[in-house]
């Protein structure tokens, strides 16, 4: 059986991480999944003829542009909305571009994947905006700089899984130091890391899709000199996931790269792995960043 998934859209629906967990499920119960990143997928007819269950998970309307959102905190005897998302105000195109104002009494709110979050009515209110899911325009501007935390120079400490999907819990250490600049304005920023005692060096691409309102990295090492496919997703709560497909030993994979615990002068990544479709997932590389410039 063949599974079709369909996404992308506004970057509020999180449409990354909602179909990763159908692209798990739909693994397991034996379907060969293929992802489509947009829409043109359905201009391909031999596309949906080898289809045989297309799930869609993408919201676009090119009339509208989202202003506004604010998150519900669970109160009021609701606590199944508890980080549920919903806009408030929006503009939509008329005619030849003229736009109209509107707020939502009624709007159906989305559901995380993630924990929720603290919610906010400054949107509507006129009080200032910290929280960035609750502000559209500033929060373009909060999603393109998104990895500006990680400019400048940093230690290092790495840990790494000695043997992969074996069930082990032999860790090594090590150490690095990375630096990272910023291009396009904080639309992307590379780093290049160095690990002595390996003799090596990697550097990682990243670049925020602005359509897409989406990051995507791009890993590579001096060992082979290959750019690798990259993984892609977004920040929500301080948070980022990025997922993307690799090969290990010649056998195809899902790779998960997480960026938490973020402060001026400290970051923690971590890279896991699944062999089975996104089910399970074994953590085997954690790199604790310690600002050093």
């Amino acid at each position: 059986m063949r599974a079709l998934i369909v996404r992308g859209g506004w970057a509020g629906h999180e449409p990354v991480a909602c179909t990763e967990m159908f692209r798990g499920f739909l693994a397991g119960s034996g379907f060969s999944v293929r992802v489509a990143e947009s829409l043109d997928v359905y201009t391909d007819p031999a596309a949906l003829a080898g289809a045989d269950l297309v799930v869609q998970c993408c919201h676009v309307d090119p009339t509208l542009e989202v202003l506004a959102t604010t998150t519900f905190t669970g109160d009021h005897d609701a606590p199944e909305t508890a980080g549920a998302v919903m806009p408030v105000a929006w503009t939509r195109r008329f005619g030849r571009g003229a736009s109209s104002c509107a707020r939502s009494a009624t709007a159906r709110p989305t559901w995380p994947s993630r924990r929720p979050g603290r919610s906010s009515n400054a949107a509507c209110s006129g009080r200032p905006v910290t929280d960035r899911r609750c502000q559209w325009r500033g929060a373009m501007i909060a999603l393109v700089n998104d990895f500006d935390f990680f400019l400048g120079s940093w230690n290092v400490v790495n840990r790494r899984l000695t043997k992969l999907f074996a069930g082990s819990d032999d860790w090594y250490s090590f150490p690095g130091t990375s630096t990272c600049h910023q291009v396009f304005g904080g639309g992307g920023n590379f780093d290049e890391i160095d690990f002595p005692t390996l003799g090596f060096r990697g550097c990682t691409l990243r670049l925020f899709d602005v359509e897409r309102r989406e990051w995507s990295l791009y890993w590579a090492d001096s060992r082979t000199g290959v750019l690798g496919a990259p993984v892609v997703g977004v920040f929500a709560d301080g948070r980022g996931d990025f997922y993307g497909d690799d090969i290990l030993d010649g056998q195809p994979i899902r790779a998960h790269y997480i960026w938490s615990d973020i402060t001026p002068d400290s970051a923690r990544w971590e890279q896991e792995f699944s062999a089975d479709g996104g089910r399970t997932w074994e953590s085997n590389w954690v790199m604790e960043f310690s600002r050093r410039s």
